[in-house]
């Protein structure tokens, strides 16, 4: 077999040599020694079959990246917790202009149109024919069938790029990486197997309760780790838990689970769907083990801290390392990207290229050095991998835990004293070296550990997991009934949401998130955990590695102490400047001075001359960088307090007016799907409307209303749209106009008592509807368009309407005759007309004064009608018009105002819905 795999990769190497036109300028780009277990050839595809294939370009700086991750994210460095802003990443993340031209040259020549799947652009995507994707790429792409589901793929064992391609593209995908399904996920066991070590192990506390030595729940974790049951503060942190492979997390599950286990919460607490690529959440299929595991213990743990699931998209034909490479990078992108991801998925590393690999974890640095935590679990089969015993020759690592800007977990079982669970998968890597945070934590264990084991692992790579949870007999709802699993795919989300609840203490005392745990959880971090010294995870007919004091690739540093965690980051900076400084200070200043003595952490677009400190600029009118508007708004979210009363009212600035604005604003609400009503005050300059109705579009939405106009700051501009759409989307199309350069803040006053103003200007008949039609084809003047005679005199007009009166007495048809065969009204004669107008006059007036509106012109036929209200009252009157025939209508859309004080008092509340109309001085009808 082993000859056979080895001969088919000498093939495809010869037809990219020799068989195939490759104009002699291609060379060897990634290759594969053999098809990957569980898959079999089928033969060659069709030619003409379409290929959606990814480049991945170079990007400029990622070792400056990785530096200015370590920096912000290492206690002992003066910028711990000054997390990068997305367009300072995107600087080192974007493709060099050289690399942008070689490629572009080389799309051109080959008649490829790429589109852009990334705001850095370093991901670009192609779709050619199999034939045209084997010419460019010198290669010949094959059929291969999934054994397990029959699934049919098309891969290749190894392609080669032009050689004045070389150092501009990192990989191409999907090529050698086959779609292989994620094996590491929680699994369902019998209750019984872990009953006896259970026991054996049960709480000598009294603070633990005693059904936690059989089941664990999320009263067993509080009182393990001394999590508190008080509910998180802060609005602005995230925890997110990712889902794929069909894993649906059911809103009624979660419910019935918190009804069981955290009955302290509302009952109506839930979490927010984040769709990449199309991801869904189906309600009616059932329900994911997996997705409910990690919903249920992410939001029943961290209580009252925003939830979300992350579902990426289930018809991607690229398998688990696709979507994970899409979910990641989706989130990288954000504007705002939630402040803790857990992900309970991984595969195999040699399933993966070392290219790809390389690729993915760089996604991961992007989003620790935005200041997100990036949690994974360890995987669920020991050392091997998933081998079978006899094939099993060296441990096999996970992925993507051997990436050292993820946090990996492991899992322990018992409670006094925990020990190591024998699933946790833990090692080293062979693609990424051991990293500096934990090179002496990992020296230390590999001393104690002697020869065992040797020649089995790489002593050199990054090792994991980092840090461990509880993992054993976890109670959950799956499709209304109890279930027990575990898994890593138990600690991840338990230990995440340890971290989301430390945020929010973080937020709230004004500090920055935690971001990229290791290099804390290696220094200061180790007195905050409960070191494991028991256990191992055998495989490959070893037992292992065991489990020693310090770390240990089964358990890593220990179990967390949520208490221990708070004092350990009390010896940490992780503390911004305040808030008054920031104010007076541009934020971007703030950075560049910081960061003026290590140019080494920066690209070199990034590399400016600090300002003095005693003339750091304030934020110019016009803001003219998108960083400093970005910090400058972030600062304000604080909500410093309103501007100190004046006996005099002067004029304020625009800064001051939003300022005082953001601090009379609630935060935005999380509420299903509704109209939202979004104020935004934006720099009263041209292209601005432009600019954010080109977001909104960009995300779908369709704008209700959009009412602009300057304010009474000469500089300031106040724009009121009125659109329909999720809370979660909202949020962040809201987020994505705040980082617009003109747009100073964007407000959510969809919640908040408001005074609301719509005008409507109604053009209305007083003829009444039979003579609509008439009427609608005279236009605007009411001549008739047909036609083509010069006007005609008031005198010519009486004359013949006089003539169609006689003409109408002398046919003797009734009226309703006459309408049914000539399908127009009869013609009025003058008194008719008068009486019928007169009539129209005053049910209008009347209707007219009870809804505050008056009429503004009276012409022959018509009048226009002149209404200010709240929309409601708005299209109650359009609606009452109606009948009375209405020719023309506009609307100026919704004008808000917040109320000061923001809450209403209860006996406002009838003022505030515009009072009552008296229907019975309505006219009938």
């Amino acid at each position: 077999m082993a000859g056979i795999r080895l001969f088919s990769l000498i093939a495809a190497l010869s037809m990219h040599a020799f068989g195939l036109p490759t104009s002699g300028s291609l060379q060897l780009h990634e290759s594969r020694v053999q098809v990957p277990t569980g898959f079999k050839l089928n033969g060659s595809p069709p030619a003409d079959t379409l290929l959606n294939l990814r480049i991945a370009l170079t990007q400029s700086d990622p070792a400056g990246l990785q530096s200015a991750l370590y920096d912000v994210s290492t206690p002992s460095s003066a910028n711990y917790g000054k997390h990068l802003s997305k367009s300072e990443v995107e600087q080192f993340v974007a493709p060099k202009p050289e690399t942008m031209e070689a490629i572009n040259t080389w799309l051109s020549e080959n008649n490829i149109t790429a589109k852009t799947l990334s705001p850095a652009g370093e991901w670009l995507g192609i779709s050619i024919p199999v034939s045209k994707a084997n010419e460019l790429f010198g290669t010949e792409f094959s059929a291969y069938t999934r054994e397990d589901d029959g699934m049919t793929t098309i891969r290749t064992l190894a392609y080669s790029i032009p050689a004045s391609l070389k150092g501009h593209i990192d990989l191409v995908h999907p090529t050698t990486t086959f779609p292989t399904r994620s094996s590491r996920l929680g699994h369902v066991i019998p209750k019984a197997p872990f009953e006896n070590s259970r026991r054996a192990s049960e709480a000598s506390s009294t603070d633990i309760p005693a059904s936690c030595a059989s089941t664990i729940t999320p009263a067993c974790l509080q009182a393990i780790y001394n999590i508190p049951t008080t509910p998180a503060t802060s609005s602005s942190n995230q925890l997110a838990v990712t889902g794929f492979e069909f894993q649906f997390a059911n809103q009624a599950d979660l419910q019935t689970f918190l009804t069981d286990f955290r009955s302290d919460m509302p009952s109506t607490t839930s979490f927010t769907l984040v769709s990449v690529d199309g991801g869904i959440n189906n309600q009616s299929s059932p329900a994911g083990v997996e997705a409910n595991l990690d919903i249920q213990y992410a939001v029943g743990i961290a209580t009252n801290v925003s939830t979300f699931f992350v579902s990426t998209g289930i018809t991607s034909p690229d398998g688990f390392v696709g979507d994970l490479i899409d979910a990641m990078t989706f989130l990288a992108n954000e504007d705002y990207p939630p402040q803790v991801v857990s992900t309970s998925y991984g595969i195999n590393e040699p399933d993966v290229s070392v290219a790809l690999a390389d690729n993915l974890c760089n996604a991961i640095a992007q989003l620790g050095a935005r200041g997100t935590s990036v949690l994974f679990a360890s995987g669920d089969q020991g050392v091997a991998g998933g081998q079978p015993v006899g094939n099993c020759v060296d441990f096999v690592p996970a992925f993507p835990s051997g990436c050292p800007f993820i946090t990996s977990v492991g899992s322990t079982s018992g409670i006094n004293p925990e020990t190591a669970a024998p699933f946790s998968s833990g090692g080293f890597s062979n693609y990424f070296g051991t990293p500096s945070y934990q090179s002496d934590a990992v020296s230390a264990y590999l001393s104690a550990l002697g020869t065992t084991n040797a020649g089995l692992f790489n002593q050199s790579g990054r090792a994991f997991p980092d840090v461990s949870a509880q993992g054993v007999d976890f109670e959950i709802v799956v499709d209304g009934g109890l279930l027990e699993v575990d898994g890593t795919s138990c600690s991840s989300p338990t230990f995440a949401a340890v971290i989301a609840l430390v945020n929010d203490r973080l937020i709230a005392a004004g500090k920055s998130p935690l971001g990229f745990l290791n290099p804390f959880l290696y220094s200061n971090g180790v007195a905050a955990l409960n070191d494991i010294t028991s256990g191992s995870n055998p495989g490959c007919n070893t037992t292992g590695f065991p489990a020693l004091a310090g770390w240990d690739p089964v358990t890593g540093l220990g179990t967390p102490d949520f208490q221990k965690l708070l004092t350990a980051l009390n010896s940490a900076r992780s503390l911004h400047p305040e808030m008054a400084s920031l104010i007076a200070n541009s934020a971007r200043a703030r950075i560049l001075a910081a960061r003026a003595l290590k140019p080494r952490y920066l690209s070199s677009s990034l590399r400016r001359q600090a300002p003095e400190a005693e003339n750091a600029p304030k934020p110019p009118p016009p803001i003219d960088d998108s960083t400093s508007a970005l910090d400058y708004k972030r600062a304000l979210r604080h909500r410093p307090p309103p501007l100190p009363a004046m006996d005099l009212p002067r004029s304020r600035t625009a800064e001051e007016a939003v300022t005082n604005i953001l601090y009379n604003t609630p935060p935005p609400s999380l509420q299903p799907f509704k109209k939202h009503v979004l104020n935004c005050l934006v720099q009263n300059e041209p292209g601005v409307l432009s600019r954010v109705s080109g977001i909104l579009a960009g995300r779908g939405f369709n704008i209700d209303s959009l009412v602009v106009c300057r304010t009474e700051i000469r500089d300031l501009s106040r724009m009121s749209i009125v659109l329909r759409g999720q809370d979660g989307v909202v949020e962040q199309a809201r987020r994505q106009l705040e980082d617009l350069v003109p747009v100073w803040a964007v407000l959510d006053y969809t919640d908040t008592h408001c005074i609301e103003r719509e005008l409507l200007l109604a053009k209305v008949s007083i003829l009444g509807p039979e003579y609509l039609e008439e009427q609608l084809l005279g236009g605007p003047t009411h001549e008739p368009r047909r036609s083509t005679l010069p006007s005609i005199s008031t005198a010519v007009k009486l004359e013949r309407e006089m003539a169609l009166a006689q003409q109408f007495e002398q046919s003797g048809l009734p009226e309703s005759e006459v309408s049914i065969q000539n399908h127009s009204p009869a013609p009025l004669t003058p008194s008719q007309a008068l009486r019928i107008k007169c009539d129209y006059m005053q049910a209008l007036t009347v209707l007219s004064a009870q809804f505050g509106a008056r009429i503004v012109d009276v012409s022959e036929h018509t009048v226009i009608v002149e209404m200010c209200g709240k929309t409601s009252r708005v299209e109650a009157f359009l609606s009452l018009l109606k009948p009375f025939g209405v020719l023309e209508a506009a609307r100026t859309g919704l004008m808000v105002m917040p109320r000061t004080p923001i809450h209403m008092a209860e006996e406002d509340a009838e003022d505030a819905e515009g009072g009552v109309v008296d229907a019975s001085l309505l006219p009938p009808g």
